[in-house]
């Protein structure tokens, strides 16, 4: 099976938590240039934020949406592998890690 990754996602350490604890990723409906009323997951090809961020960095066996924009893939609610639960867009991803500050508890 491929293995897609590594992506990341800046997220606050509430989710990244719950995130991690779920082994899934979640995306709400886009609401930036590629404005949308699907929830997707969203992520980046390569970590762009600066010091003091945190986020995910994940591997996964679902490709992305055909049709994203380079560096920035996307996994639409619906679409094989990802599923929409009370809005939210749900996908299970084979490695997750905080990325890449440790969380203090």
């Amino acid at each position: 099976m491929k293995l897609y990754g590594p992506y990341y996602r800046a997220e606050k350490k509430e989710i990244i938590k719950l995130q991690i604890e779920s082994n899934e990723l979640w995306g709400n409906p886009p609401r930036n240039t590629y404005h949308s009323d699907i929830p997707k997951i969203q992520a980046l090809s390569q970590w762009i934020w600066g010091e003091g961020i945190i986020g995910v960095k994940f591997y996964t066996t679902i490709p992305p949406d055909k049709g994203s924009v380079p560096g920035q893939p996307n996994w639409s609610g619906g679409q094989p592998g990802v599923r929409i639960e009370d809005g939210v867009a749900k996908m299970k991803v084979t490695k997750i890690e905080i990325y890449p500050y440790c969380l203090d508890d």
